[in-house]
């Protein structure tokens, strides 16, 4: 059996793309703070009787679902 892994490189140009390093590099920690905050408004939505705070909770969801899926990452 082969092994079917793949190898990604990116390549960089310092320091014109220095903010481009720090995002890469801070992915993992923005990922998880978007599931956090997603989580979070879910939770609100789901459990507060108070309807402006659902209406809040739910927009800050929306966002964060509308630009990216997160369930997607295995």
């Amino acid at each position: 059996m082969s092994d079917r892994s793949t190898e990604v490189t990116y390549k960089f140009h310092l320091p014109e793309q220095k903010d481009d390093v720090w995002m890469v590099q801070n992915a993992d920690k923005m990922y998880g703070l978007l599931w956090d905050i997603q989580e979070k408004a879910r939770s609100r939505v789901k459990y507060s009787e108070n309807q402006d705070e659902v209406d809040f909770a739910m927009q800050i969801h929306d966002l964060i679902v509308e630009e990216i899926d997160l369930y997607e990452v295995e």
